[in-house]
């Protein structure tokens, strides 16, 4: 027989409902004053937000009498921990660390697009490093004269030793050299190739160095020396120039030149605007060269000219490394011609080295 169930005997017992509600209401979330807003103010935030960032809820004050006014939130500046603060103390860090290495212009300070122009460490940074060494001969093909040591090339102990700089493969490439030598080798360009090495010298050196280059000059004879890096360069013509003894150019009637130059044009109408220096103004053969005594000996060299090259460091973006090789294929053509004979320096000024 079966048992007749009727709609009231199925409704749940009261106290099985209120023990469910119970249960349920343990499991409930209820946000944390330091998670933001109430749920009241109609705001959520999540809770990662609270833990990232951190807010402050004001409620104003209410307008006649109308209590119907949201809270604001009001952002606290970024955690110390934000990826913006770790970036600023990273810079300044970075900037503190150039300033303490002798470097010009600081990354922070350099304009986007920009490149910060390289300073020179002063010669007691790398006082603790090895001295680099000359190496050279009589009567060279090429002296090289360089600028300011890398670290690296201090450390070591070679010229031009930092594995991007440009030397060796212009050397190599421009036919100077005929196979590709490693920086430690540089002993050898005497005996094998004809070639040498000067001491590079810092910034501050370079002025006070001059009477000494031209001693060198003086007493080994080479055929060319050649400037590594335009700034040296500068800095001893300056004291060459002060000696220096011009021809005096004739024209094909006899008169002097001087006497054959145009008149300048009267300023105003036809006056073109100054042109701006090439890049590669002050670089390659120089009207400037140095006259030795005769000797007895064969093979003496008479001239010792001055050819120019910009700094092979890899970071001189004015001269890419075929623009490097182009200058130093030249400068083995003057090489060539000199012996031959065929280079014209009558025009060229004469320096002392008296």
């Amino acid at each position: 027989m079966k048992t007749e169930q009727t709609e009231g005997s199925l409704a749940t017992p009261p106290t099985v409902l209120t023990t469910f509600r119970t249960s349920v209401s343990l499991y409930a979330f209820t946000p944390s004053p330091s998670e933001g807003p109430s749920p009241a103010s109609g705001l959520r935030r999540s809770a990662r937000t609270a833990v990232r960032l951190q807010y402050i809820v004001k409620k104003e004050e209410p307008a006649d009498d109308d209590d119907d006014v949201l809270p604001t939130i009001n952002a606290l500046p970024t955690p110390p921990g934000s990826s913006r603060k770790r970036k600023a103390t990273a810079m300044n860090a970075e900037d503190a660390d150039f300033k303490a290495n002798g470097i010009g212009k600081t990354p922070s300070k350099v304009q986007k697009g920009t490149t910060g122009k390289r300073g020179y460490a002063p010669p007691e940074t790398y006082a603790h490093l090895r001295e680099l060494n000359d190496h050279l001969a009589e009567n060279l093909d090429v002296m090289f004269c360089g600028i300011n040591p890398g670290q690296m090339s201090a450390q070591k102990g070679h010229h031009f030793a930092h594995p991007t700089n440009h030397f060796w493969r212009c050397l190599f490439q421009s036919g100077l050299t005929s196979r590709l030598l490693p920086a430690s080798e540089d002993h050898t360009l005497p005996a094998l190739f004809n070639l040498g090495l000067a001491a590079e010298l810092s910034r501050e050196e370079m002025s006070l160095s001059v009477p000494s280059i031209l001693r060198k000059i003086k007493l080994l004879r080479p055929r060319i020396i050649c400037f590594v890096g335009k700034g040296i360069w500068q800095s001893v013509e300056r004291v060459l120039k002060k000696s220096a003894v011009y021809p005096e150019a004739k024209t094909a009637d006899g008169a002097s030149a001087e006497d054959e130059k145009p008149v300048a044009s009267a300023k105003g109408k036809g006056k073109g605007k100054p042109k701006k220096p090439k890049a590669d103004s002050g670089l390659g053969l120089q009207p400037l060269k140095v006259v030795h005594a005769p000797k007895a000996e064969d093979g003496a060299t008479l001239e010792t000219l001055i050819y120019v090259v910009p700094s092979t460091s890899g970071r001189v973006i004015s001269h890419q490394l075929p623009d490097k090789i182009k200058l130093f294929a030249i400068l083995k053509g003057h090489v060539d011609d000199s012996k031959a004979g065929a280079l014209d320096t009558s025009t060229m000024a004469v320096v002392s080295v008296d």
